[in-house]
């Protein structure tokens, strides 16, 4: 079993996303979260996204890989990325 981290992120919305884009992805994005052991804040203001994840790091490790590939996401940059000894952030 992987260890418990947590990762900060930031990067630039795809501009033809908007709230209600957003707001149709969200549902898809907590089940995979859910599924594979993942909690998270997710802050969108229209232009950026600011999230913070924790979860196992192996599943960090995946779901970045496929936030990097995602065309919403431009510019991603993570901001900090530490071992957690329990969780801060519960679903």
């Amino acid at each position: 079993m992987s260890s418990l981290h947590r990762l900060f992120y930031i990067s630039r919305a795809d501009e033809q996303l908007g709230h209600r884009g957003l707001a149709e992805i969200l549902p898809g994005a907590r089940r995979y979260n859910e599924a594979h052991g993942i909690t998270g804040i997710l802050n969108y203001d229209g232009a950026h996204y600011a999230q913070i994840l924790e979860g196992p790091a192996d599943e960090l490790l995946k779901l970045m890989v496929r936030i990097y590939a995602d065309p919403r996401h431009q510019e991603t940059n993570p901001v900090s990325y530490t071992h957690l000894t329990l969780p801060t952030i519960y679903s």
